[in-house]
This record gives structure tokens, sequence and C-alpha cells, in this order.
């Protein structure tokens, strides 16, 4: 970390953000939830509102920055991408604004990822049982600091981690490919030795001669069998 980039507080660059819809029995409703481990929101179910036990659903759009108050302990963090526009969340899924000229979301969202930024969001979760229920307050949320570059300082970080990523994922998928491969000559070769009930067999009286298997000696294999002792 650079030491000339300024802690900010997450306040700072972040707009709570709430589009509380009352359910309406006859509609649908395209729920969210978000993975774990920094892998950010996805489509779960699409309900209609008379199946939803919620009197009240929040609608998210493209860009926002979104956590569960649950799973934050979890990496539970992500950035609503283009193909969610539109989707609902429950009252668990506190829901933000970026400041567009002060932080990049993709920067925010690779944040969350760092091992030590969970370490201090666990450490601020509170509930009474401590797997699964530990809820992250906004107000922890929002008073978390980033080490804050400018932000084109912010995009070059993304792009360059996002170029390494695909870097690793292409090692991965020629690993795969290599693994396959070994697998195909690996049948091949078994397939191969079902051939052997098709060889001609001799005993090893019929090749060497039972002359010399009775007196012990060593004797040179015939031409037919190469020069194998």
């Amino acid at each position: 970390m650079n030491v000339s980039w300024q802690p900010t507080k997450l306040a700072v660059v972040l707009t709570p953000v709430s589009r509380a819809e009352a359910v309406d029995p006859t509609k649908e409703y395209p729920l969210l939830v978000v993975r774990l481990e920094g892998c950010g929101p996805f489509l779960r179910e699409t309900v209609m509102g008379s199946q939803s036990a919620a009197t009240r659903l929040y609608e998210v759009k493209m860009g926002d920055f979104i956590y569960s108050r649950l799973f934050a302990w979890r990496g539970a963090f992500g950035v609503i991408e283009s193909a969610l526009n539109g989707c609902y969340v429950s009252g668990e899924f506190p829901t933000f604004k970026v400041v567009p000229d002060k932080i990049d979301k993709e920067f925010l969202r690779l944040w969350f990822r760092l091992p030590s930024v969970i370490e201090k969001v666990e450490a601020d979760c509170t509930g009474s049982t401590p797997l699964t229920r530990n809820r992250f307050k906004e107000n922890f949320f929002l008073n978390l600091e980033t080490p804050l570059p400018p932000l084109a300082e912010q995009r070059r970080i993304v792009a360059r981690i996002e170029a390494l990523a695909a870097k690793i994922e292409e090692v991965g998928g020629l690993r795969e490919q290599a693994i396959e491969e070994v697998e195909t000559l690996r049948s091949s070769a078994v397939s191969s030795l079902s051939s052997l009930k098709q060889w001609r067999t001799k005993t090893v009286g019929e090749i060497v001669g039972e002359d010399a298997l009775r007196n012990g000696k060593s004797v040179k294999a015939s031409s037919e069998y190469g020069e194998v002792r």
C-alpha cells in the first residue's frame, strides 16, 4: 500500500439508497442474494408477491454496491451488474450508490476481498449465534476506512488485477485441457491392451528349450524373440 494514499471512511465515498416498494401480490419479483467470498450478487429465484412473506422489498440498480448483513463476515459484498438491474432484495441487504468522482466500484469490490478487511468486518459483527447470525450494521460499514489512491490509480489497479486473473484462468483452462488429453491417452492405452488376447502365446519351455530349464544355464533367446536373455 502506498503511504500517500489517504485513509477515507466509506461514508465519504458511498451514499445509502433505499428504493422500498410495498409488495404487490400480483407482481413478479426477481430476488437476489449475495454469494460468499466476494463472489457477488446473483438471481436466486423469481416469486409472485403473494408467495413472499415480506411486506416490503427493495429494488436495486446497476452500479449499486450491496452486502448481506448476515454474511458480511464471510465476504458477502458485491456490485450490481447490468443483468441484475431492477431486481429486488430483502431488508437484510443494505444498498449504496458510489460517489463516482471519488471511488471506482470495482476497486471497492476488490478491496472487500482482502482477508484483512474481512477480519475487521468480523470483529464488528454482533449477534447471539456467532456462526450464522452475526449482523454487520450499516454504521460499522460506513465507518470502515480504505486507503484511497487517486481515481486513475484505482482504475489502473483494477485493470492490472483483472488482467492477472484472466491469465490465471487461462492457465487453469490449459491445465484442464492437459488433464483431459492425458485421460484420453490413458483410455487409448487401456483399450489397446485388450488386443493382447490376439497375440500368440508360448510357454517358457517352448522358447528356451526344456533342457535349458533343467540344467539352469542362461541361454540366448532365439532370433524370433530378439536378443534379450
